[in-house]
């Protein structure tokens, strides 16, 4: 009987680089996506293309939407088979422009896990060890002992460093008469 090892998968995380070619609409949503995704902790830089989807979907649905405003029917001229020119009510094209955006922005958001359904979908990214600092930790006490990634220097460069000791008060009477 085999078993299944169930360690957990993790994601180095990462922030991916806003494209140039965003309009300003598309880098507000982008940069929205992305802080959302950082408070989860599940940002990875290989996500640039989907948010960047999400973003040009997202503008494209706001312009659309921005431009049918209360005209959901427009009136147009026709001319019929006769010759005859005759004006008729129809809906929006924008209308159309506008539904299939918003498809593709609900499932773009489901892929990002933006839905409360897809939350526990998504796997959070490692916490880098080097940024963060515990109080009390070592790294805390002793910084003069670690590089600047939280590496530990070692005894070599570590015995390099000066220790640091502290001076006798000075100006003070000694408590001897």
């Amino acid at each position: 009987m085999s078993q299944a090892k169930t360690a957990p998968v993790v994601f180095a995380a990462g922030r991916p680089r806003i494209p140039k070619h965003l309009s300003p609409q598309g880098r507000k949503a982008f940069k929205r996506a992305v802080q959302i995704l950082e408070q989860r902790r599940t940002l990875t830089e290989s996500d640039e293309p989907i948010l960047t989807l999400f973003a040009d979907t997202y503008a494209l649905w706001v312009n659309a939407k921005t431009e049918v405003g209360d005209e959901l029917m427009i009136s147009t001229t026709v001319t019929d088979n006769n010759g005859t020119v005759r004006t008729v009510r129809r809906t929006n094209p924008m209308i159309k422009v506008m539904e299939a955006a918003a498809v593709r922005l609900f499932a773009l958001s489901k892929s990002l896990g933006f839905s409360q359904v897809d939350i526990g979908r998504c796997r959070t990214t490692a916490v880098d060890s080097g940024k963060e600092i515990i109080p009390g930790s070592a790294r805390d006490m002793y910084p003069e002992l670690y590089d600047a990634n939280g590496k530990w220097i070692g005894k070599k460069e570590a015995s390099a460093v000066i220790p640091f000791v502290p001076l006798p008060p000075t100006g003070e009477d000694d408590g001897t008469d």
